[in-house]
């Protein structure tokens, strides 16, 4: 059985994937402090089928911790302990309690499992399991590349599974993903073999598996894994830059990656943000690959007709703290565009943990001197304060510690 894995978004549940080793039934119960315990509806466990497991609403009490477990038979065969959030510091009301909220981010989770042409270092690993244990987050965020699909393994149910149960029982992984909220972007070799695009083999069921494993919190388009939601003010965007690239075979640019449908859906989940938030709305938009950068070929800038409608949006609109979360490209960098009165989209291109990484790359004309970093790597970023008036620290970790860290204020 892999180890299971906090999937859940909002601050008021919390939820965990379990892969059954047997057929039966389990009850999910809850117990704040010594108080009794409230049984939740039974589930059905199926072997070897995913199933995500909901606890709660969560009541806040004093101290801010319940216990949560499932029961088989009467015998508890899972219990955690967890945080409560205080929803008076996440509710729209006339009360605007400051709050921290701390996340984890890494993309190219190589590991030494996976065919690969050179050994896989594991210092950046190791790194990130002792960083977690003295600074646990709130939420972990893959940018992509969470597994990297071998042939042997998307033919079938079974293979898929198993590459992410290996994701699952890494042992430098293995805390953070069972304690905090992970957000399962994705990129290419999530998909398929490496740089696919829309038709590669077996995509769906690939695309299945993934939502089976890593649930967002709703999947607003079908055969897209995009998603949106929100924690108090900030709000997440998720989108797929795989399901819908279309090379154009005559110019060899991108026709698409988001395709119509999900750019224009893309779109106005930035008008949402506006609309409840206004033009100081804190927006993370979480992809797979950079809006800025050119390496690799399959960017943005390589799909000029919607990387055009999105900064044109983002630029009307006046949103002056959409913050890109990026992956992919196996170094990291920050870039700033500038839209309007000194205002700009940032981008945060964060690679990789597991992947061997690329040296001296220059492919970024928006690129903040001093942000490259071409060794391995993970980011953390906190955001703090208070509704419209937050503060952001983002720093890039390797095995030896802050390579690069940067500040903004909303």
């Amino acid at each position: 059985m892999a180890t299971p894995l906090c999937c859940n978004h909002d601050a008021y549940s919390i939820a965990f994937v379990f892969l059954p080793a047997i057929d039966d039934t389990a009850v999910p119960c809850i117990r704040y402090g010594q108080g009794e315990t409230h049984r939740l509806a039974p589930v059905v466990l199926e072997q070897n089928r995913p199933v995500t497991v909901y606890f709660g609403p969560l009541v806040y009490q004093e101290p801010p911790e319940a216990e949560i477990f499932l029961c088989r038979q009467g015998k508890k065969i899972f219990r955690k302990k967890i945080r409560l959030y205080d929803p008076m510091i996440f509710n729209r009301n006339k009360i605007n309690l400051p709050y921290t909220w701390t996340m984890y981010m890494a993309s190219c989770f190589r590991l030494p499992t996976d065919y690969a042409g050179t050994p896989i270092s594991l210092a950046a690993y190791q790194k990130f399991e002792t960083e977690f244990a003295s600074r646990p987050s709130d939420m972990l965020v893959s940018l992509g590349d969470t597994v990297y699909l071998q042939e042997s393994q998307t033919a079938s149910r079974f293979g898929l599974q198993n590459r992410y149960a290996q994701f699952l029982n890494f042992p430098y992984l293995r805390q953070a993903v069972s304690d905090s909220r992970v957000v399962g972007g994705i990129d290419d070799h999530d998909l398929g073999i490496n740089d696919t695009l829309g038709s590669s083999y077996n995509i769906g069921l690939a695309r299945q598996i993934q939502q089976e494993i890593l649930p967002a919190a709703s999947y607003p388009i079908a055969n897209t894994i995009c998603s949106l939601f929100n924690v108090g003010d900030l709000t997440y965007i998720q989108v797929d830059d795989v399901s819908h690239r279309v090379l154009d075979i005559e110019t060899g640019l991108y026709s698409s990656i988001l395709g119509q449908e999900q750019l224009r859906w893309f779109c106005n989940a930035l008008s949402n943000a506006s609309v409840l938030y206004g033009e100081r709305a804190m927006i993370f938009v979480i992809d797979g690959k950079s809006w800025f950068g050119t390496y690799g070929g399959q960017t943005y800038p390589f799909c000029p007709s919607e990387l055009d409608v999105i900064l044109h949006t983002i630029k009307t609109l006046g949103l002056k703290n959409v913050i890109h979360l990026c992956g992919d490209s196996h170094f990291s960098d920050a870039s700033f565009y500038p839209t309007t009165d000194g205002n700009g989209i940032t981008e945060l291109r964060n690679s990789a943990i597991g992947s061997n990484p690329r040296k001296n790359i220059n492919d970024n004309p928006y690129r903040i001197p001093g942000s490259l970093v071409d060794v391995n790597n993970f980011g953390r970023l906190v955001v703090s304060g208070s509704r419209g008036a937050h503060s952001l620290l983002y720093e890039v970790i390797t095995a030896d510690g802050i390579a690069w860290s940067w500040t903004k204020n909303q």
